[in-house]
Parts: structure tokens; C-alpha cells; sequence
């Protein structure tokens, strides 16, 4: 459910920031809902889903924190990180990008953590220096967290339409009746009765244009369920 991706998420951005980050200034979506459907058509426009923390502050010093599945090309570095292996990468203005990987999961890496930080505790009391500069400030600016709706990223989405003249021109109408433009559609042949999988990738969009889009999507009697809408980070 990310839930842990989110307490990590919560962990950096409170160092990163200075300040006490808390649950209710992050964004979850876990994997629970995705489905391999979804795996193998992402894969079809050369993208890996990865469940990912995404920490971003913008010009106007607002901060956004969401944690969710999430496409990325399969040439990026994160595509490759499997398994028990954990992976952070930073951007700065200064440094560019830089990467820390490791294992995240088993007991042998968390005890070697845990250790290490015992012995931080230890050395500082040891030197009579235990109350060093906190990570985290006791009082100083916050930062304005930026609501969910106000996030821009790409989409897919997945949609199981009507197979009849005329419907996916109804969908890209109510795209654009909320300024959203489409950069690649692929209708896949394996029909499920009178309805066949379409896929559309977005431009990068508002996420309460593409809430209010689907709603009016969804409403339609094209469309036979629910539409996915998963999001994408170049």
C-alpha cells in the first residue's frame, strides 16, 4: 500500500527541508490495485513501472511529496533496481544527479543500520559531544506543500472503449474540453466482447484536470469500468 515507501519519503524530505515532515503532506498509492496487464502495456511504450517517492521543490519554494506506481523510460538507471535493492537519486543545482543504492529489506542489512547508528550514539557520548547540530530543525520556516490536484505529470491510462466508429473522438474531446493533449495512443486487437483496450499517453497535465476528465470519461457509456491512470517521471 506504500506505506513504507512514504515513511522514507517523510524521512528525506524532512532532512532535505529542515523541518518536521508529516504523513499528511504525502500523496500513497501502492501497488495493490496494478495489475500485470498494465506491466506488459507499459512495457509496450518502453517504460518499467516502479513504485517511487517523488520529493520536488519548485521556484516558488512550494514542495510536493507523493508516493505511487509510477512509469519510467526502461533506460533510466531506477528501471534496474530489483529485488531487496533500495534506490535514492538527488538532483542539485550544483552536484547534477547522484545515486545511493543499497539493500532496503533482510535482517543482515537493517542490523548493519541499526548498528551503525549505535555506534554513532556511542562515539558522540564517548567525545562528551551528544547534543550535535539536530538533522531536523526544532523551529524555522515550513515549507508550503503543494495539494495533490496541483501536481503536473504525464499519464497513461488505460481504458477499455467501446469498438464502434467514432468513440475514441469522444474520449480526446473530453481530454481537451480539460486542456489535456494526447502524445500517443495504441489500441490493442484482443477485444473483451464488444469493448478492446486503448491506451492513451498524455502531455503533462494537471492531476485535478485529469480527475475531472476521467469523471466525465468514466460517465460515458463508451467506456466499461474503471479507466487506470497510472503517472510518469522522465
Amino acid at each position: 500500500d506504500g506505506v513504507d515507501t512514504a515513511h522514507k519519503a517523510v524521512v528525506l524530505a524532512s532532512l532535505a527541508y529542515g523541518c518536521c515532515v508529516g504523513m499528511e503532506n504525502v500523496h500513497i498509492e501502492g501497488i495493490r490495485g496494478l495489475s500485470e496487464t498494465d506491466i506488459r502495456y507499459a512495457g509496450d511504450f518502453g517504460y518499467r513501472i516502479k513504485l517511487l517517492a517523488v520529493i520536488k521543490q519548485w521556484a516558488n519554494d512550494e514542495v510536493e511529496i507523493r508516493v505511487h506506481p509510477t512509469l519510467i523510460s526502461r533506460t533510466h538507471v531506477l528501471a534496474s533496481i530489483n529485488g531487496v535493492f533500495n534506490a535514492a537519486m538527488v538532483h542539485g543545482n550544483m552536484a547534477g544527479h547522484t545515486l545511493y543504492y543499497g539493500r532496503g529489506a533482510g535482517r543482515e542489512p537493517t542490523a548493519s543500520t541499526v548498528i551503525a547508528d549505535v555506534a554513532d550514539i556511542a562515539r558522540n557520548l564517548a567525545a562528551k559531544a551528544p547534543c550535535r547540530v539536530p538533522a531536523v530543525a526544532s523551529a524555522g520556516r515550513r515549507p508550503k506543500f503543494r495539494p495533490m490536484g496541483e501536481v503536473s505529470s504525464r499519464y497513461y491510462l488505460r481504458l477499455s472503449l467501446l469498438d464502434q466508429p467514432g468513440v475514441l473522438a469522444e474520449i480526446a474531446a473530453l481530454l481537451g474540453r480539460q486542456r489535456i493533449s494526447i502524445a500517443s495512443v495504441l489500441q490493442k486487437e484482443v477485444s473483451r466482447g464488444d469493448h478492446v483496450p486503448v491506451l492513451i499517453v498524455t502531455h503533462t497535465a494537471k492531476e485535478k484536470d485529469i480527475d475531472a476528465a476521467l469523471r466525465d470519461i468514466e460517465a460515458t457509456d463508451s467506456v466499461a469500468g474503471r479507466v487506470v491512470r497510472l503517472r510518469i517521471e522522465d
